[in-house]
């Protein structure tokens, strides 16, 4: 079995390559943008889709603490999600000699 571990060029996942399977599309926008500004996520439930979409688009230590979202799955369904966010510090111990 030839497995290679990597990111999907199509989804962006990291997974097993040859044994990977993208989730469906969804369109997610924020309340402050229209729905032509949707971007295109791939996710596994509408929810998934609300969260992949405000971790990309808050990468950074500008992200409110709560942002409503629309998610579409192009099909006719809407949802909205208010999407709660919290910040956190990792620490880490190194050995000095």
């Amino acid at each position: 079995m030839n497995s290679n571990y990597g990111r999907c060029p199509i989804c962006g996942e990291f997974d097993w390559i040859n044994t990977h399977v993208c989730g469906p599309v969804y369109g997610v926008w924020s309340e402050d943008d229209d729905i032509e500004d949707a971007k295109d996520v791939h996710a596994s439930s509408p929810e998934d889709a609300a969260e992949k979409f405000v971790s990309d688009r808050y990468a950074d230590f500008e992200c409110p603490e709560e942002i409503i979202v629309f998610v579409t799955d192009y099909g006719g369904h809407t949802w909205k999600f208010e999407v709660l966010s919290e910040q956190t510090i990792t620490h880490n111990a190194v050995e000095v000699k």
